[in-house]
């Protein structure tokens, strides 16, 4: 599909997304959301920089995106269900890390049968595909700043 009918496709779109960008700006971690969406724009698109255009492209484009914001409005029941109701989860992929224990800047690489119930996620974290997180009945483990989990691990 090309740029432009990608736009199109976007601003068709826009009627989801302008009710879920307000359902995470208005969230308790807005600035950890906006920091995740400029690493989705970062590694696809070469930019960095979070507006409602950035916003709503990253979400129709990318459905793993959509289980961070998500995650993000996990402690507040009704805006996460108003954002379910907006968008399908990608149904292969479990964040089962409180977001107040996620630093901003969480991105996955498709996101398809991934696991991730991690003690304490760093900044500008980037897990592929096919990836289990867990623990192995005594501790969780800790992913740091700036590391990247690669395909299969």
């Amino acid at each position: 599909m090309n740029r432009k009918a990608k736009n199109i496709l976007i601003y068709l779109n826009y009627w989801r997304t302008i009710p879920a960008y307000l359902l995470a700006r208005g969230s308790r971690f807005w600035d950890r959301c906006e920091q995740d969406i400029n690493e989705f724009d970062r590694h696809l698109y070469g930019g960095g920089y979070t507006n409602l255009f950035t916003f709503s492209r990253i979400l129709i484009e990318e459905p793993c995106s959509r289980n961070v914001v998500e995650n993000r409005l996990h402690r507040n029941p009704i805006r996460c269900v108003i954002f379910r109701m907006l968008f399908k989860q990608l149904e292969s992929l479990y964040i089962n890390t409180p977001p107040e224990r996620i630093e901003g800047g969480l991105s996955f690489q498709h996101g398809f049968s991934t696991v991730v119930a991690a003690k304490h996620i760093g900044k500008n974290c980037r897990i592929f595909q096919q990836v289990t997180i867990g623990f192995n009945g005594a501790e969780q483990p800790i992913l740091e700043d700036r590391v990247e989990v690669s395909a299969g691990a």
